[in-house]
């Protein structure tokens, strides 16, 4: 049964759609404001301006406003856009009485633009899931759902899905290990086979959400079904039971009353201490504002060497590769084209002749490089545009690299390889400025695991500086930072209190 998903295909250009209307609104309410009440549009304004732009960007991500609400209310979704706009509106009212800007009829400007900037974020927003619930309801923009577990807690989730058509979701079967009827009693939904069945539906790509609505005295069968899907691309949901919330510390969300803990959706942004949780939003807003810094200054280079691409290369100039920054979520990384534009020809025999472990290191003397690209790979500067992917994809300066697909399969070989995912990916890491070749499998997979912990414990900050000075060094003087001391500056890190 093939389902249209039309969100989901368009998924990544509908986020940056928002993100940019949103900027525009809150500008645009800004000038207006500020023409009505006499005050001129100047470099102060656009300063204000700009920063509200990105504060509003950095606390509505924080709060997960550019993801999907597909079963969560238009109320929740309100709720979360007015609580980011006042934070944002607070701040850059700081900043405007810092700068002196308001005179006279400043508290005016103020309610004005707080006013007409919370109304044009939420009307868009109500107008689109109007559109959207009408448009569901006619079955387009529909998502698979499978829904493991054909008990009581099972068939309440389907029969909410039923009730609520606007969500576009579509239940596709039900699965269970225990259950033999061919229907659910009064719901009228196929039972179509066990949990080995369900994760063979989910491979051959039939399914988008997996809801798990097994009892917690089901622990184990949970925890290798999530470990089956988490090979997927499907979005997996643990429905809890009345006795497995009472265990759990992490945040919910709703379908349509029914609370649910997303498994792999987000893994970045589990539980933690109250410490840990700051200790991750202090890397994160370093992250935000180094990369903005950055490209600031950089902006210059990369006007330049896309020029001199295009003039002395031709297009593209720009080489886009697909990395997986956890088990089922992938992103794509763009970097400077340094090579010729065949050179994944077979006649060149990469993988023969510099694949090691799954890694593929070609030297720069290799005649698939360029001589502009041997100049952009030695200076490192084919990564400036990654600095991209921290602002609009949630990975950090400093992590474990994002994996291609083949790297991601050849490392599910290792024993506790899903520790490497605890943390968000990063452009440079431990296994970065150690040298990847220098590693052994096993060795880089402790590394990536052991820094995993650093992350979740919140003791990042000192960790990454380090990271940072010998990426610098390996840049500069080509001195990485040798194994034994890795591993040591891992140990202390976990070990500091």
């Amino acid at each position: 049964m093939p389902y249209n998903s039309l969100t989901q295909r368009h998924g990544r250009t509908l986020e940056i759609a928002c993100i940019v209307l949103d900027a525009l609104l809150i500008v645009g309410c800004f000038y207006i404001s500020a023409s009505m009440h006499g005050f001129p549009w100047d470099r102060r304004i656009s300063l204000i301006a700009a920063t509200s732009v990105l504060l509003f960007y950095y606390f509505a991500r924080d709060n997960k406003l550019y993801k999907s609400w597909r079963t969560s209310s238009v109320w929740a979704e309100s709720r979360t856009v007015i609580s980011s706009w006042s934070v944002v509106f607070l701040l850059a009212t700081a900043l405007i009485l810092f700068l002196r800007v308001t005179g006279g009829s400043g508290r005016r400007l103020l309610a004005t633009w707080y006013l007409s900037g919370a109304a044009g974020l939420l009307l868009w927003r109500v107008a689109v899931r109007i559109s959207q619930r009408r448009f569901r309801r006619k079955g387009r923009d529909s998502r698979a759902v499978a829904i493991a577990g054909a008990g009581i807690l099972g068939t309440t989730v389907a029969r909410s899905i039923l009730n609520n058509p606007w969500t576009g979701l579509s239940i596709y079967g039900l699965y269970d290990d225990f259950v033999q009827q061919e229907t659910v009693p009064e719901s009228n939904i196929q039972i179509r086979g066990n949990l080995d069945d369900l994760v063979d539906t989910a491979r051959r790509g039939l399914l988008d959400y997996v809801y798990i609505a097994l009892p917690i005295r089901a622990e184990e069968r949970i925890l290798t079904l999530v470990g089956d899907l988490a090979g997927t691309h499907v979005a997996i949901n643990l429905i809890p039971d009345r006795l497995m919330r009472d265990f759990i510390d992490t945040k919910v969300i709703n379908l349509d009353g029914i609370p649910t803990v997303s498994v792999v959706a987000n893994p970045l942004m589990g539980t933690g201490r109250r410490g840990e949780r700051l200790s991750h939003r202090i890397k994160r807003s370093i992250d935000v504002v180094s990369s903005l810094l950055l490209l600031l200054l950089c902006l210059p280079l990369i006007l330049t060497c896309s020029c001199l691409l295009l003039i002395f290369e031709g297009r593209p100039i720009l080489y886009r590769s697909e990395r997986y920054v956890s088990a089922n979520q992938k992103i794509f990384t763009y970097k400077f084209r340094s090579m010729i534009k065949n050179a994944t020809d077979p006649k060149h025999r990469l993988k023969e002749r510099f694949m090691r472990d799954g890694f593929l290191d070609i030297p720069l003397d290799c005649e698939v490089y360029t001589p502009l690209g041997r100049v952009l790979e030695k200076t490192q500067i084919v990564e400036l545009l990654q600095l991209l992917n921290v602002l609009f994809d949630g990975i950090s300066l400093v992590g474990n690299r994002p994996l291609p697909l083949e790297n991601l399969a050849l490392l599910k070989r290792h024993k506790g390889w899903e520790r490497r995912f605890d943390s968000p990916a990063g452009i440079t890491g431990i296994t970065q400025v150690v040298g990847k070749l220098s590693l052994t499998p096993q060795e880089r997979l402790e590394l990536e695991g052991l820094y995993s912990e650093v992350y979740v414990r919140g003791k990042t900050l000192r960790c990454d500086c380090a990271i940072a000075y010998y990426t610098i060094r390996l840049m500069l003087w080509g001195k990485g930072a040798p194994k034994e001391k890795a591993f040591a500056l891992m140990k202390r890190c976990l070990e500091r209190q």
